[in-house]
C-alpha cells in the first residue's frame, strides 16, 4: 500500500518556506565552505532533503535552524564525497552583503577575501557554529539543536573559533 499523497496545504506551505528561505540557504552553504560553482546545486539538494523531511518540521518558527541543520549535513557530505574522489573543494564562501556597501570597493573586496580565508581555516565543526550564530544570527540554543550537540559544546566551539 502506498503512502497518501501530501495535501495541497503541505505543498503550498513548502513553497512558502522555499521562497522565504532561499537566500538564507544559499548564504549558509557558501559560508559552510561550498564552492561558488557548487552553491546552487547544494541549495537545491538542501531543499530536496527538506521536502522529503518536511513532516519533521515541528514548529514554523524553527524553520531557519532546521534548514541550517540540513545545509550543514549536505555541505559536509559533499565535502566528504569530494575527498573520496580526491578533489579539493576550495572553501571560498562568498560573503553576502548585510550592510550598505562600503565606500571603498577595493577595501570591501579585501575584507571579503579575508573572511573567506578565516572561514576556510576553521575546522568544519567550529565553522558551522560560527556561521550559524555570528553571521546568520541563529540563537545559540537553536544552533546546538540544529547540529545535534549540547549547548555547552556549541559555546565552546564558538569560543574556540
Amino acid at each position: 500500500m502506498s503512502a497518501p499523497a501530501p495535501s495541497r496545504v503541505d505543498e503550498d506551505g513548502f513553497r512558502a518556506l522555499f521562497e522565504a528561505h532561499t537566500s538564507f540557504v544559499l548564504r549558509s552553504v557558501r559560508h559552510l565552505g561550498a564552492r561558488e560553482a557548487d552553491a546552487l546545486d547544494l541549495a537545491q539538494e538542501v531543499f530536496t532533503v527538506a521536502h522529503e523531511k518536511r513532516a519533521q518540521l515541528d514548529r514554523p518558527d524553527g524553520a531557519r535552524s532546521w534548514l541550517y541543520r540540513i545545509c550543514f549535513g549536505v555541505v559536509r557530505n559533499h565535502q566528504r564525497r569530494a575527498q573520496v574522489r580526491r578533489e579539493v573543494p576550495t572553501a571560498a564562501p562568498a560573503a553576502r552583503e548585510t550592510q550598505p556597501p562600503a565606500p571603498d570597493p577595493v577595501e570591501r573586496s579585501q575584507q571579503r577575501a579575508r573572511l573567506r580565508q578565516v572561514l576556510a581555516a576553521l575546522d568544519e565543526d567550529k565553522r558551522a557554529v560560527l556561521v550559524a550564530h555570528a553571521i546568520e544570527e541563529i540563537p545559540m540554543r537553536d544552533v546546538a539543536d540544529a547540529l545535534s550537540i549540547p549547548l555547552k559544546t556549541a559555546y565552546s566551539r564558538l569560543y574556540a573559533a
